[in-house]
């Protein structure tokens, strides 16, 4: 006979914490928000293998006359991010929005756990403009522009940290070998991004789309 038994824990807790402020005069609306985040995971795995088992009725490893093969592991990792962003309309048809975020992930090392990542974007919206008011063909016109950078932090829970695991035993004695090289210069994979698009509606927005041309740059990418 041939038992297995395998138990997976998975731990996650998270809080989102955030303030927002609304305040509109004349032509000029504003928005603000301000906030954290934190996350916290932890992996906990066991398994456990036997075989020769007296009969069919014995389900349990236990009841198995050897132990054959045992395997246990526990990892964790932890964010924590504060960000910012404040909207600002002009008219309802001038728009502009800026943001930035600080990410800090136990993944790096500890010169480079943190990371900044801003972006900023513009739009006009043309169809409430003067003059596209006579235009019955076109419902909705709006250019927009943004540029932005974010950031990548999956690779694993310790890959900065320099593994060994003691598996390594020779001729009936323990031993322990290297499992992962360790890399403490470690840090945030970063991708910046330009964007130009328009959105567009006509005849009442029956028909509707969008057009969009960017461009994408990755920097220090992660790669195991």
């Amino acid at each position: 006979g041939y038992g297995f038994n395998r138990f997976n824990r998975v731990e996650n807790y998270n809080t989102n914490n955030f303030f927002n402020y609304e305040k509109g005069f004349g032509n000029h609306d504003f928005n603000i928000t301000a906030g954290f985040s934190y996350q916290q995971s932890q992996n906990q795995f066991n398994s456990v293998t036997g075989t020769d088992f007296p009969s069919d009725a014995y389900k349990k490893i236990a009841s198995a006359a050897k132990i054959s093969r045992g395997s246990s592991t526990k990892s964790n990792f932890r964010f924590v991010s504060y960000f910012a962003r404040a909207n600002y309309k002009l008219l309802n048809r001038y728009l502009a929005s800026i943001s930035g975020r600080i990410d800090g992930s136990s993944r790096f090392g500890k010169d480079s756990r943190y990371g900044f990542f801003p972006a900023v974007s513009f739009g006009w919206i043309l169809t409430d403009e003067g003059f596209m008011s006579d235009n019955s063909q076109i419902s909705f016109l709006k250019l927009r522009t943004s540029y932005g950078r974010t950031g990548n932090a999956e690779i694993g829970d310790l890959p900065q940290l320099a593994l060994y695991s003691g598996d390594a035993g020779y001729g009936g004695f323990p031993g322990q070998r290297p499992s992962q090289l360790g890399n403490p210069d470690l840090q945030w994979e970063n991708t910046n991004q330009f964007d130009l698009g328009i959105d567009f509606g006509f005849l009442n927005d029956r028909i509707t789309g969008e057009l969009d041309l960017y461009t994408t740059n990755t920097k220090g990418l992660l790669l195991t």
